[in-house]
């Protein structure tokens, strides 16, 4: 009886654990990221960097074509962001992002940091579920005493 309840709850959380998997950003998704002007859309470059699991993202250039229509980057910069900071457009453009981790690994680009999570990412929900607008505090406009 006791197998039988553990083999059923094993059925239950191994397709849980794989789908979290696959919502998390890869090399080449084209993603939203928070930028310091607002909100902008990225190319994942690589693999997160251990130890902090962070992603190297290289920016759009302003008026490059939205996908599915091929994209334009910068080649000399990248935004290191958390996974749970940015958002998958469902958009992908592996070629140029294998393209730009050559090119990377031959002259290092300009690292620079996003200011917080993306609306709509994990890190933004968490953060207005805890009652706040940012990561960096404040409060969802209700006033207290």
């Amino acid at each position: 009886m006791r197998f039988s309840i553990i083999y059923l709850m094993s059925l239950l959380l191994v397709p849980a654990l794989v789908a979290s998997k696959q919502l998390d950003p890869a090399h080449g998704d084209i993603v939203h990221y928070q930028g310091h002007s607002g909100p902008r859309l990225g190319v994942v470059v690589g693999s997160p960097r251990p130890p902090t699991g962070n992603l190297n993202i290289a920016p759009l250039i302003p008026g490059s074509p939205h996908p599915p229509s091929a994209v334009q980057t910068y080649s000399r910069q990248v935004v290191n962001a958390p996974k749970g900071h940015v958002v998958r457009t469902g958009h992908t453009a592996r070629p140029l992002a294998s393209s730009l981790e050559m090119e990377h690994k031959i002259i290092s680009p300009f690292s620079y940091s996003t200011p917080g999570p993306v609306k709509g990412s994990p890190n933004h929900q968490a953060a207005q579920a805890n009652g706040r607008n940012s990561p960096g505090g404040g409060t969802s406009g209700r006033r207290q005493a």
